[in-house]
């Protein structure tokens, strides 16, 4: 029960795009495959009236649920690029009762 302790219990996806080469197709095809990976947790864990976030380097969308969060998260999903590992900002400091759940 994510709900424990009186607080919303959010779950935010947490998604790495920063890669130490994004050139390498391997390494572009693992963000590919973590990306699909995080879609379906989205969508599974929407589908459920759960409250999910989703977190990049340079990408956030706050915790929500409903059908307008799922196409938030698919789009920001669609939209994400890879980012070199030297430039990558850190990710954010995470937000009061929020749970970070990093898609590998």
């Amino acid at each position: 029960n994510m709900s424990a302790g009186g607080d919303s219990g959010s779950l935010v996806l947490t998604l790495d795009n920063a890669l130490a080469d994004p050139t390498d197709a391997a390494v572009g095809a693992d963000l590919e495959r973590r990306i699909s990976r995080c879609a379906g947790q989205a969508v599974l864990l929407l589908s459920r009236d759960g409250e999910v976030g989703l977190q990049a380097r340079n990408v956030r969308v706050p915790a929500a649920s409903g059908r307008a969060q799922r196409s938030r998260i698919l789009e920001a999903l669609a939209r994400l690029q890879p980012l070199a590992l030297a430039g990558a900002p850190a990710f954010p400091p995470a937000h009061r009762g929020e749970l970070r759940w990093l898609v590998q």
